[in-house]
């Protein structure tokens, strides 16, 4: 008898854990989840705005109908300065196509250093100032660079930690797939 309750304990703890997990509700990133804004794949891209060197104001949110290459990086990042060429090429290729590309400079103590490293590298695409980090860490970005490839939704494919050459054809597949869908 006693056998019999010590086991009949453990049933009923079991089961009650199985009908508390089947309530909840995983999250599925293959599913869109168009209200719901976090840097997780599948969900939508948190919102912001930023400003460029030359102070101009850009919101992700207003790329919508694009596939947008969104990218955090800082000049004195090794992997950073190698990328930053194939990426000005994919952007030449694609600009007019439905892509754009959004590099946050996440240089601290003011932003010199990040003009002098666009001007140095001939970038024409949209290099954004995120000097205190704060969209950075919206993103949980922890390395650099880190990229996040969006659909004309908004929603993140893709997240990607270190340099790329993003005109390795896998690469450059994935973007325009997303261009074509």
């Amino acid at each position: 008898m006693r056998y019999f309750k010590k086991h009949f304990f453990v049933f009923v703890i079991l089961i009650g854990f199985t009908f508390i997990s089947c309530g909840e509700q995983k999250d599925n990133p293959s599913k869109k989840k168009a209200t719901l804004e976090k840097p997780e794949l599948g969900f939508s891209a948190p919102d912001f705005v930023l400003n460029d060197f030359k102070n101009k104001e850009y919101r992700l949110s207003g790329l919508k109908g694009k596939v947008v290459l969104l990218n955090f990086w800082a000049s004195w990042c090794g992997p950073c300065r190698m990328e930053m060429p194939s990426m000005e090429a994919i952007y030449q290729e694609l600009k007019d196509k439905g892509f754009e590309i959004l590099a946050v400079n996440l240089d601290r103590g003011g932003s010199e250093k990040g003009k002098e490293f666009v001007s140095d590298y001939q970038l024409t695409f949209p290099v954004l100032v995120d000097s205190h980090g704060e969209t950075a860490q919206r993103y949980r970005v922890t390395a650099l660079p880190t990229s996040f490839l969006l659909d004309k939704d908004g929603i993140i494919k893709e997240k990607i930690i270190g340099g790329r050459n993003w005109s390795e054809p896998s690469l450059l597949g994935k973007i325009v797939t997303l261009m074509e869908e």
